[in-house]
């Protein structure tokens, strides 16, 4: 029996979409090893801090500017900029600026996507403010959330967790 492999391609505009997340690359595309979604970031937005035991993740800030902190580093990363995150080390993203900006996000493994599948239903309630429900995705996918970062982040740079 002959095995082949195929390619595609991924048009501008085309993906699944849920709140705040467009799939662009599906890990069923890319044999698990890695899956790729893009985030609009409203002015005023701060990602719930976070960390990742078993994914690693590079962002590319598509356009805008966002401020990122990784560990105790802070950034301004902008559009055309590279961030890495490797697994295990505390991260978040915000919007301090008054313009929308837009981030793609590689993660690897793929199966990651499960977490940002979980994350989208909740956004779609409009729930992204329930600790709860957000640290219960959490725990399914190797994901640990860290509030304790929030007010100093709102306190700075003017942004909120978007439902707070």
């Amino acid at each position: 029996m002959q095995t082949t492999k195929t390619g595609s391609i991924v048009l501008p505009g085309e993906g699944r979409e849920l709140p705040g997340i467009l799939f662009r690359v599906a890990a069923a595309q890319a044999a698990g090893s890695f899956s790729i979604v893009e985030h609009p970031y409203q002015p005023g937005v701060l990602i719930p801090p976070h960390l990742h035991d078993g994914a690693d993740q590079v962002t590319y800030v598509i356009e805008g500017e966002v401020g990122i902190r990784i560990g105790d580093d802070i950034f301004n990363a902008p559009a055309g900029a590279y961030v890495i995150k490797p697994r295990g080390i505390p991260h978040t993203h915000w919007n301090a600026t008054t313009h929308p900006a837009r981030v793609m996000e590689i993660t690897t493994p793929g199966e990651f996507e499960g977490f940002f599948d979980e994350l989208g239903a909740l956004l779609a309630a409009s729930r992204s403010h329930d600790a709860a429900a957000l640290n219960e995705i959490g725990e399914r996918h190797a994901t640990h959330f860290l509030m304790d970062w929030v007010p100093e982040l709102t306190h700075t740079y003017g942004v909120r967790i978007p439902g707070s």
